[in-house]
């Protein structure tokens, strides 16, 4: 056979010819508008509105790289022998009116047909109608064929469903196209065997109508066959089958059938016979057709009253259909419609669309009188109790995407399934042959929170986010000005997960049981811009610590569920009352102080980059998760200054605390009853008691005081649970009340928010404070110690956060032990403070009997301090500071072979910045070697 002519619809291409004969996009997009417009009839305008071009790679406006023919055929990149390094591959698209893909033309070589192309459909699309997008102006055509008004805008096919205009059936995008435009209603399949079935659970049933076509088939509606003319045997054998099997079906609903009589002579197909013979040549073979259906059929049923089924009977006829397609939902008390909405994800629908539905079955069926709503309602009654679930389980452990799901654990790659139970999906596909680097979101994490600490927090909640740690029980609590990035952090979550699963709202709306509902399926509840809490904080606490919520649909019994994702509240100023241990074990607090520079459109910056930010958050392990948002710590360790700063805030029992408490274990102070104690006298903190110096300083600071009754257990739970500090105690003895363990806070003496670390100790990293010897001159610039260690240690271990985010190939396994970063240093060892603890536990106990102050120099009888010399790292403690820390060596004295003291060196934390302090020990058994 020779080699082919240049490109033509009649062209003749050698068998041995490449996938693709075209040599550029435009020639292929020339050759496929001859192919339809001039060769098949088609209207330009319903041409241009249905069909659409592609290339095999794309670039997309983000940068991003796409293969929309592999995509959205199925098709594996080497499928046809066929991947991107090989020739061009072009296909036209030909789409439904609800932008899905019905078929497409591509330029790969057709051997037995030899031409340059070929037809496919999107794999696993099963036998589906092609209802492409109808312009106004074929709508006003085929109004004036029929003398029917035609909606021109809107759902066409919605209303054709039940126009009582016949209907012409042909196969193949083409015809049918040729045939719309020129005012006939066609439905085309994708060939003559199809839109029908003969089996059913496994076993061989008398054909009948598939879901589409039965959509458009009712009592007496009107169809005429319009399939290809082929000489071939085999395919005239195959179109006959199929007429029969549709006839037959659609006799089954009472519809009437003929056939438009052709010869292959006059065309192949129905676009042949429009074509080549003209609109008039064909109109008269289609109203011959018509004419012998009203004569073969008139009234064939007028003699038979259409029998009305029961409708616990209809209710189970229909429930064999649609099992796996719809669910009633008895623990949320609705309905649940399967890959309504999104492949692979039940979507709720209420009463009246089910009721919808059932309408149109009957009228599918020809049942006609069977009088008011209440039939139809009986039905829909009936379907609930056949079509039940009890329990909605939604799989855990699996992350959903648009083209399947993934096991977290082993990383393995699923295709969607009803019993899945998914209710939600993350709005981009899994499978994608390029990914992006997350550079831009990197830059600004970088940028509003420099601490990589910050960075690694809001990272590990979002990894939390999209893999449904609800089992946390922790919020996020970002509280900044405006403009510091709350807003934009939340915006990047909602569009990693899509709006469609995350819940916005405020937390007073949590009361409303119908407002409540509306949490139910989602990933995220976004409580933005909260204002001061005054009502819903117990439904709160309910959400965020897996306890039941009341919810309730309108006209619908209530129910009880429990929330199954995360929370995050942005605020400019604390906006929930008190700090209590509940809030501390479940706030993960985030102090928002950054102000940029100049304004950037940071979403569509941030667009591009959601698959590889996605891709890298599933990167980080759920060990990972636990250890930065749990902190690996109980729940009654040390706060973090950012917490601190936000509790003084919100609860001014802690706001006096930090401006009038110190800690120490031997002391003792009464509680007192007077809240006027200081109205008149100056205040003197040596004699004044604790309530009396908390209302002073409530009226000086213009805060609101609480009660007596409130007062003492709150203090107790805020330094016991909030603050650790176990060896305060409350005494009420009939001799005394009061404190041990706390007094008030003299003039010069640090407050509480300068001793703590800017971020919080862990004590179960691994970490060592590498503090580095100072030199022996007397005074020299400042170390900045623990600044450089926790600058050091973190920058380097977080530093894998803002590496190249992997790739397809090479990206992290989902459940890697592959960790971010631990960021976290030593804290003190508190057991060896508690000498007191078992004195303390009497009421009648004076103060100096529980000091540890000792009033003698016990003689020096470790061996190592005599070692001791200059610059040498050293563990110690001191009555200004909490627990153990560590310091260089500065000075030891001792004095006739007695230890006397040392001087050592250290950095502390005082309004934000790190200082430089020497401390003074004079206590043996308050010095450890560095371990």
């Amino acid at each position: 056979m020779s080699a082919h002519a240049p490109l033509s619809v009649a062209s003749s291409v050698d068998s041995t010819a490449p996938p693709t004969s075209f040599s550029t996009f435009d020639e292929f997009k020339a050759f496929i508008c001859e192919l339809c417009c001039e060769k098949s009839g088609i209207d330009p305008l319903l041409f241009e509105a249905c069909v659409e071009f592609h290339e095999a790679l794309e670039v997309t406006a983000g940068h991003d790289a796409v293969t929309p023919i592999h995509e959205e055929l199925g098709w594996e990149l080497r499928r046809f022998r066929h991947s991107l390094d090989n020739a061009p591959l072009y296909a036209a698209f030909f789409r439904n009116e609800d932008g899905s893909l019905w078929q497409a033309i591509v330029s790969i070589w057709d051997e037995e047909k030899e031409r340059p192309y070929r037809y496919s459909a999107p794999k696993e699309n099963g036998d589906r109608l092609f209802l492409p997008p109808i312009p106004s102006a074929i709508r006003q055509k085929i109004s004036d064929r029929y003398g029917v008004e035609v909606p021109l805008e809107g759902s066409f096919w919605e209303w054709a469903r039940s126009a009582p205009i016949p209907r012409l059936l042909t196969e193949g995008a083409k015809k049918s196209l040729a045939a719309l435009s020129e005012g006939y209603l066609t439905l085309a399949l994708y060939g003559c065997t199809c839109g029908v079935s003969t089996s059913r659970y496994g076993k061989r049933v008398a054909p009948y109508l598939k879901s589409d076509i039965h959509a458009f088939a009712f009592e007496k509606s009107q169809w005429l066959f319009a399939f290809d003319r082929d000489q071939k045997p085999s395919a005239m054998k195959a179109v006959a089958l199929g007429k029969r099997r549709l006839t037959s079906a659609l006799h089954d609903v009472h519809c009437l059938v003929d056939d438009i009589v052709w010869t292959a002579t006059e065309g192949k197909g129905i676009d042949d016979v429009i074509v080549g013979g003209g609109t008039a040549f064909f109109d008269a073979m289609y109203q011959k057709a018509l004419q012998r259906l009203e004569h073969a059929f008139t009234n064939p049923y007028a003699e038979k009253a259409t029998r009305i089924p029961k409708p616990d009977i209809f209710a189970t006829s229909i429930a064999e259909d649609y099992t796996g397609k719809l669910l009633w939902n008895d623990a949320h008390k609705t309905w649940m419609w399967y890959e309504l909405h999104q492949k692979g994800v039940w979507s709720v629908v209420n009463d009246h669309y089910i009721d919808t539905q059932i309408q149109r079955l009957l009228q599918g069926r020809g049942i006609r009188g069977y009088g008011s709503d209440a039939y139809i309602v009986n039905i829909r009654k009936f379907l609930s109790r056949e079509l039940v679930t009890f329990d909605w389980d939604e799989r855990e452990g699996i992350l959903p995407f648009v083209d399947g799901i993934v096991v977290i654990a082993t990383g393995d790659f699923a295709p969607h399934s009803p019993e899945n139970r998914l209710t939600w999906c993350l709005p981009r596909k899994y499978h994608t042959p390029l990914v992006a680097d997350w550079g831009e979101i990197r830059a600004w994490l970088k940028e509003g929170w420099p601490h990589p600490t910050d960075q690694e927090l809001l990272l590990c909640f979002a990894a939390a986010v999209v893999r449904g740690r609800y089992d946390l029980q922790k919020f996020l609590y970002m509280v900044g000005t405006g403009g510091s990035g709350k807003g934009t952090y939340t915006r990047l979550l909602q569009q990693v997960l899509g709006e469609r699963n995350t819940w916005a709202g405020k937390i007073e709306q949590l009361a409303d049981k119908n407002d409540c509902a509306r949490l139910i399926n989602k990933k995220l509840a976004v409580f933005a811009d909260q204002d001061k809490v005054t009502s819903g904080l117990q439904f709160f606490k309910n959400l965020t610590g897996q306890d039941e919520l009341t919810a309730k649909r309108l006209y619908k019994d209530g129910f009880n569920f429990i929330f199954k994702g995360l929370a995050l509240i942005t605020a400019n100023a604390p906006a929930l009352l008190g700090a209590g241990s509940w809030m501390k074990r479940r706030a993960l607090v985030v102090n928002c102080i950054h102000q940029p520079t100049h304004e950037k459109n940071l979403d569509a910056l941030f667009a591009p980059e959601l698959a590889a930010f996605t891709r890298y958050l599933l990167s980080i392990s759920n060990d990972r998760i636990n250890q930065v948002l749990r902190d690996d710590r109980p729940s009654s360790g040390e706060v973090t200054a950012a917490f601190w700063e936000m509790a003084q805030r919100q609860d001014s029992i802690a706001a006096w605390i930090d401006e009038c408490l110190v800690f120490e274990e031997g002391a003792f102070t009464q509680g007192g009853n007077n809240k006027d104690e200081w109205s008149t006298p100056p205040y003197d903190p040596q004699s004044s008691t604790l309530f009396g110096s908390y209302h002073h300083f409530c009226r000086k600071t213009g805060l609101q005081g609480k009660s007596l009754n409130n007062f003492a257990p709150e203090l107790e739970e805020m330094c016991q649970k909030v603050l650790g500090k176990k060896f305060v105690r409350r005494i009420r003895s009939s001799t005394r009340r009061g404190f041990y363990g706390i007094r008030l806070r003299r003039e010069g003496e640090p407050r509480l928010y300068d001793t703590l670390l800017p971020f919080p100790d862990n004590p179960s990293d691994s970490f060592s404070d590498d503090l580095k010897p100072l030199s022996g001159k007397e005074s020299d610039d400042h170390d900045d110690l623990f600044q450089e260690k926790i600058s050091d240690n973190i920058e380097q271990d977080v530093g894998s956060i803002f590496q190249e985010s992997p790739t397809e190939d090479s990206a992290i396994p989902l459940d890697s032990q592959e960790t971010i970063g631990e960021g976290r240093h030593s804290c003190h060892d508190e057991a060896s403070t508690l000498d007191a603890v078992g004195v303390m536990a009497s009421d009648d106990l004076s103060p100096c009997e529980v000091s540890p102050t000792p009033t003698t120099t016990p003689p020096c009888s470790s061996s190592w301090l005599r070692e001791l010399t200059t610059g040498t790292r050293i563990r110690f403690q001191h009555e200004e500071v909490q627990g153990w820390r560590n310091g260089v060596l500065q000075e030891i004295v001792f004095e006739s072979g007695f230890f006397v003291k040392v001087v050592v060196k250290a950095n502390f934390k005082k309004r934000g910045e790190w200082r430089e302090r020497t401390y003074t020990v004079a206590r043996e058994d308050w010095l450890q070697p560095r371990r």
